[in-house]
């Protein structure tokens, strides 16, 4: 049955293809530091990966029943959702590089709480080969991929199954969004940038919730016992 429903409907190399992508960068990127993770950060970095496999598919079945109603019409999405891609990669990875940490939510109350700091930063750090970058991979990636969507003669999967598919996305990408604001475990890059993006969203255009820099360290006061007034010594005060 797998083996039918694999020959009717099946998947471009791509499509698993781009989650493995991001695997082995990940890898490369934080390799000194997966030696240090738990059974639960693989579980958790693994299950990401699952997440993102869910989205891509889901993505190549509604831009190829896009394509078949108008090829011009699956240009936009296609090209916004690979520009969002790579541009989440490329700050992502930077911020890795300087920090040696992805970003968390209290890195987007930073962002509102110091926008001249970030200015700053962005204008010292970004250059025109990061732009070059983002715009070269963008285009490949989106021709790419609307060629595969545009050639591929395969029957797309039935609406129920499409609609199964995006509950099953839905229910795993709620899952990560309900922990995204204090997650400290290890997921992919542009993963954990959307959950957290879409949860200060959530929390500050919908919930109304003030930035207040919770992620910053309360100060606390180092209580010192009390000294005698009386020290036998000779203090000159200029």
């Amino acid at each position: 049955m797998l083996k039918s429903l694999r020959n009717a409907y099946p998947l471009p190399l791509a499509i698993p293809g781009i989650p493995a992508m991001l695997f082995v960068i990940e890898l490369f990127v934080r390799r000194h530091n997966i030696t240090g993770w738990s059974g639960s950060d693989w579980t958790v970095y693994l299950s990401s990966i699952a997440v993102a496999l869910l989205f891509w598919s889901l993505f190549y079945y509604f831009t190829r029943r896009m394509s078949q109603i108008n090829r011009l019409l699956v240009l936009i999405p296609v090209f916004l959702v690979f520009l969002l891609e790579i541009a989440f990669l490329i700050v992502s990875y930077g911020y890795y590089a300087y920090f040696q940490q992805m970003p968390n939510y209290y890195t987007f109350e930073y962002i509102l709480q110091e926008p001249i700091d970030v200015y700053a930063i962005l204008i010292s750090s970004v250059t025109w080969w990061h732009y070059t970058v983002l715009g070269i991979f963008t285009l490949g990636l989106s021709r790419l991929w609307i060629l595969q969507i545009t050639r591929n003669r395969q029957p797309v999967l039935p609406a129920r199954s499409l609609l199964i598919l995006l509950l099953l996305f839905a229910v795993s990408l709620y899952g990560f969004l309900s922990f995204a604001q204090t997650n400290r475990r290890p997921v992919l890059a542009d993963l954990n940038a959307f959950t957290i993006s879409s949860n200060f969203i959530y929390n500050f255009l919908v919930l109304k919730h003030e930035v207040v820099g919770s992620g910053l360290r309360k100060a606390t006061r180092i209580e010192v016992p009390p000294v005698s007034p009386n020290v036998n010594a000779n203090v000159l005060v200029i």
